[in-house]
């Protein structure tokens, strides 16, 4: 969607779609060590064949895309089995990368809180 940027402009004004469409990106505290190509700590990582079969079925739906060969950072991946199947859930590991990720503090309301602040005659969705 973010290729066709220009025509959801004639489209819509609203900033908040524009930015969902254009993507999202993280501000970072923090720059990542970048190399150039991915460090395998677990010899079963490279040789899971469920976990090959899904990578390629999201290279064919271009959900992903091989990286280029330049410096970048790398996230593992693992497989978790899916129940009452023998598929298995593709995890990226995100965890070295969010060391980074610049923290915004919010606070989310509780069902309770939100019942408290409604009154007769307003509706939810």
């Amino acid at each position: 969607m973010a290729q066709h940027i220009d025509e959801w402009r004639n489209i819509t004004d609203d900033r908040q779609v524009l930015k969902n469409i254009s993507g999202h990106h993280l501000e970072l505290s923090s720059k990542p060590r970048l190399v150039m190509e991915p460090q395998i700590k677990n010899k079963e990582q490279r040789t899971d064949p469920k976990l090959d079969k899904e990578i390629q079925e999201f290279l064919d739906k271009k959900a992903i895309e091989r990286a280029p060969n330049n410096p970048g950072h790398f996230s593992s991946m693992f497989g978790v089995p899916k129940k009452d199947s023998d598929r298995t859930r593709p995890v990226f590991n995100l965890k070295p990368l969010s060391r980074h990720v610049k923290l915004r503090k919010f606070s989310m309301d509780s069902i309770t809180m939100v019942m408290k602040k409604m009154k007769q005659g307003d509706w939810a969705i």
